[in-house]
């Protein structure tokens, strides 16, 4: 999954690593368990669904916070520095 967001990037009006990276990982993760939450909780184990969502959840902001954090800060443009 990650080598086709950084081709992406490289293409001339191609959007930025994670524009594509973000949503993908967020589909294929929290929605394997958010899935698997709503069918406990339309079923009979209610709170194994709910923990389950609960669980999802928190993977989407561990997911979010962990990419934030591991990308490095876009280098400055040349006219803010003969700012």
């Amino acid at each position: 999954m990650t080598p086709v967001p950084m081709l992406a990037a490289r293409q001339r009006s191609g959007p930025p690593t994670l524009v594509t990276f973000l949503p993908a990982f967020w589909l294929l993760v929290p929605g394997a368990i958010s899935l698997a939450g709503v069918t406990a909780c339309l079923g009979k184990d209610r709170v194994e669904g709910t923990t389950s969502l609960v669980s999802a959840g928190s993977t989407m902001i561990a997911i979010t916070h962990s990419a934030s954090c591991s990308v490095p800060p876009p280098a400055p443009s040349p006219a803010s520095l003969q700012a």
